[in-house]
């Protein structure tokens, strides 16, 4: 949301310093009669929260009168530096479908209203999971009101939503190999050909790919680090970069962005973006239908049909395993590693 919340009066300030500072926005309070400074903050939702958490009491904020819109900002403040970034960025596109209720006084709101805003997204023709996402954000926002008194326990409604059943519409098929060509004989004109092909032959999550960092990658040593993940076995795990795809990652990284993910402009990917480019990619290639997950599943087949160690299949996808017994990698555990990828030749 671009509109900052106005803080009530006796709330305390929050300014942006100039210049090139690692916590740049500053937190000051009345305190016996004079403005101090509290503490400092890398972005403008942490130090919200900072406030928040200093007063313990939104209610400064008039409970009666605070909109919807005004009571995410207190909640995005409180909840994003407590979960993973992927995360956040699925809260907030959720909220995007959630626009007739911003102008709306919470307390006010009625059920109709909340499962209008789901009917929106039906509309779109968007399914069970964007619609699961937006209850979360409502039940997020109601627990949070219930907490600080926004409103009674009893005005909890969001457990009432009712969201589409989950459709299983396909079965899912990995990539055969004649599809695998197309996508490599395509690199040269489509720059979502190339990062398809990196993102399968990675084996990881759409949202490991998605938050991959160019300072998380070897180029040299060709493998990279996944930091974030679903799963513990998937934090911190190297993956050997494939040969066929190193020319990419080259070209990728000259571009000097901060993640590997992003459009032409450099701007990172999330999963809603960088599914719709997918989409297009593999339709302009008259490809059939695939989900980003089953680049996943399409590696583990390459790499079972090619006899590769099953160890070093379950380090690459991050599963977990009894024969691993620690997260320690060795030059001889990377050996390994590339050995199994390596086994995987295109001759297209």
């Amino acid at each position: 949301m671009n509109k900052r919340l106005k803080l009530p009066n006796g709330f305390g300030s929050i300014t942006k310093k100039s210049g090139n500072r690692r916590r740049p926005f500053e937190i000051r309070k009345w305190i016996n009669g004079r403005q101090k400074v509290i503490g400092y903050e890398a972005n403008y939702e942490s130090a919200l929260a900072f406030l928040c958490e200093y007063n313990k009491n939104p209610l400064l904020f008039s409970p009666s009168e605070i909109t919807f819109a005004e009571l995410f900002t207190l909640v995005k403040a409180y909840l994003y530096p407590r979960i993973k970034p992927h995360t956040q960025q699925s809260y907030t596109a959720a909220y995007n479908h959630l626009k007739r209720l911003y102008k709306k006084q919470f307390a006010k709101i009625r059920i109709g209203d909340l499962q209008a805003s789901i009917r929106d997204i039906h509309d779109t023709g968007a399914g069970y999971s964007t619609q699961k996402k937006a209850r979360q954000v409502l039940h997020h926002m109601y627990t949070y009101a219930v907490k600080y008194e926004i409103i009674p326990p009893e005005r909890d409604i969001s457990k009432y939503v009712d969201i589409d059943k989950d459709k299983k519409v396909y079965k899912k098929t990995i990539f055969n190999t004649r599809q695998i060509y197309k996508l490599f004989r395509a690199v040269d004109e489509h720059r979502y050909a190339k990062m398809i092909l990196m993102h399968m032959m990675l084996g990881t999550r759409p949202s490991e790919f998605l938050n991959i960092e160019r300072s998380d990658i070897k180029i040299r040593q060709r493998y990279l680090i996944i930091r974030e993940s679903k799963t513990e076995a998937g934090r911190n795990r190297i993956i050997p970069i494939h040969r066929q795809t190193l020319p990419f990652w080259i070209e990728l990284l000259a571009e000097n962005n901060k993640y590997i993910a992003t459009d032409s402009s450099g701007v990172q990917l999330n999963y809603s973006r960088f599914r719709s480019r997918f989409d297009k990619t593999l339709t302009e290639l008259k490809i059939k239908r695939h989900t980003p997950h089953e680049c996943r599943h399409t590696l583990a087949s390459l790499l079972n049909n090619a006899d590769a160690n099953p160890t070093a299949i379950k380090r690459i996808l991050g599963h977990a395993s009894s024969s691993i017994t620690e997260k320690h990698y060795t030059h001889k555990d990377l050996h390994q590693l590339k050995k199994a990828m390596d086994l995987i030749v295109f001759k297209y």
